[in-house]
C-alpha cells in the first residue's frame, strides 16, 4: 500500500518579470522555489516530525546524495508544474501547503498558487491482467549502457529496453517502497511509435524516451522511473 499525493503549482509573476527557467530548466526552479518555501516554514515543519531532507533528496548532515526512490518528485507538463509526494513525501508536502489556503508570496516578483491534483492510498502489486501505460522522457542508461545499445539491432533495442524497464519497476519503484512487484513483466506497445522528446538531461549524452508500455502491475500516477527520478523524468501515466 502506498500513499500519493499530487498538487498542481502555478506561479504568478508580475508582467515586466521575465521567466526564471527555460523547459530544461523548469522542474530544478521548482524544486528551489519549493526549497525556500520549506526552509521559511522548516521550524513549523520540525515541530510535526516532517522531514525536510526529503524535499532536496540529500542528507541535510552530511549532503550527500540520498540513493533512495525520491519520495518528492518535481515535474513539469505542457500543463504547467506539479509536485508529487509519496508516502512520508505525501505528508511532508500536507503539512508544508496545508497552512496556505491561497497563494503563496515567494518574492516581491512572483507568487505561487497550489491546488490538490488528486491523492489516492493503493495496493500496488501484479496482477493477472495487464494496464497500459505511457512513459514520458524515459532516461534508462548510463554512459556504458548507451553505448552497449547502439550496437544492438531494432528488436535487440526494444528486448534490453523492456528488460531496463522491469528492473526499474521491480528493483527501483517496487523495491525502495517495500512493494512485492517481482513478477512484473512489461511490453513496449506501438514500436513506430518509439520516439526522442527534445529534452536532454543534465550530463546524459541521448535523449529520453517516450513510449506506451503494458505491465502486469497497477502503477500509479505520477510515479518516475530511471535517471532524473526526482526531476520527472520517466513519469508514468496510466492510459484509461
Amino acid at each position: 500500500m502506498i500513499k500519493i499525493t499530487t498538487y498542481f503549482a502555478k506561479p504568478y509573476f508580475l508582467l515586466s518579470h521575465p521567466l526564471p527557467f527555460t523547459p530544461k530548466s523548469a522542474t530544478d526552479w521548482l524544486r528551489v522555489v519549493i526549497n525556500q518555501l520549506y526552509n521559511s516554514n522548516k521550524a513549523r515543519l520540525h515541530k510535526t516530525g516532517v522531514r525536510t531532507e526529503l524535499f532536496h533528496n540529500h542528507d541535510e548532515l552530511t549532503s550527500a546524495t540520498r540513493t533512495l526512490y525520491p519520495l518528492i518528485i518535481y515535474h513539469y507538463l505542457n500543463t504547467g508544474f506539479y509536485v508529487t509526494g509519496i508516502n512520508e513525501g505525501a505528508v511532508a508536502l500536507k503539512e508544508l501547503l496545508e497552512p496556505f489556503e491561497r497563494a503563496v508570496d515567494i518574492n516581491k516578483n512572483f507568487l505561487l498558487k497550489f491546488e490538490l491534483a488528486f491523492s489516492e492510498e493503493r495496493e500496488v502489486k501484479n496482477s493477472d491482467t495487464e494496464q497500459r501505460y505511457r512513459l514520458v522522457d524515459w532516461l534508462p542508461l548510463k554512459s556504458d549502457a548507451y553505448k552497449r545499445y547502439q550496437t544492438l539491432t531494432l528488436i535487440e533495442k526494444i528486448g534490453f529496453l523492456e528488460s531496463q524497464l522491469a528492473k526499474h519497476i521491480t528493483n527501483d519503484f517496487g523495491k525502495f517502497l517495500d512493494l512485492d512487484l517481482s513478477e512484473t513483466r512489461v511490453n513496449i506497445l506501438a514500436v513506430d511509435n518509439l520516439k526522442r522528446s527534445s529534452l536532454p538531461y543534465k550530463s546524459h549524452d541521448y535523449q529520453p524516451f517516450s513510449f506506451e508500455f503494458s505491465a502486469n502491475a497497477n502503477l500509479p500516477d505520477f510515479i518516475t522511473l530511471g535517471n532524473g527520478k526526482a526531476f520527472g523524468f520517466g513519469r508514468v501515466e496510466r492510459i484509461s
